[in-house]
Formats: C-alpha cells, sequence, structure tokens
C-alpha cells in the first residue's frame, strides 16, 4: 500500500488550514456611512474585501487589512 499521495494530501491540508488562519486574523469589520464614499473607495482599493453587510446609514464591510491599512481606516473599526 502506497501512503505517499495521502502523505501529500493532508501536508496540503494542513498548509490551507494555516493559510486560512492567517488570514482569519487579519480580517477587520468596519462600519463606514454612506456619506463617505472617499472611505468606502480607499477600502476596496487598499484591502481584499470579503464580505459587505448594507444597513441604513452604513456598510460594515469585512475586509484583510495590513498593519497600515488597520491605522488608516481605525475610526471605522466595529471588530476584528
Amino acid at each position: 500500500m502506497h501512503l505517499g499521495g495521502h502523505r501529500r494530501s493532508l501536508d496540503t491540508l494542513v498548509r490551507n488550514i494555516a493559510d486560512r488562519l492567517r488570514v482569519a486574523d487579519r480580517v477587520v469589520a468596519l462600519e463606514i456611512p454612506w456619506a463617505r464614499g472617499d472611505v468606502l473607495a480607499a477600502v476596496h482599493r487598499e484591502g481584499e474585501v470579503v464580505g459587505q453587510e448594507d444597513g441604513e446609514s452604513a456598510a460594515t464591510i469585512h475586509v484583510i487589512l495590513d498593519e497600515a491599512g488597520r491605522a488608516r481606516f481605525s475610526d471605522f473599526v466595529v471588530a476584528s
């Protein structure tokens, strides 16, 4: 019985899980008022948006940001 293929599959699975955990650690929730279209556009340019919930007066955007992005948009952070 050859287990090499299974071992490679397991190694790939472990790497994928580790990658997802690293990314999940960088996801930030921002609440941005609709009146701040400039900020909405900047978030879409600078980060990787992974989700958005549209509210009456604001959008809550779940975005992957680096440290500089977190600092730039810190006034809008609601959760991370």
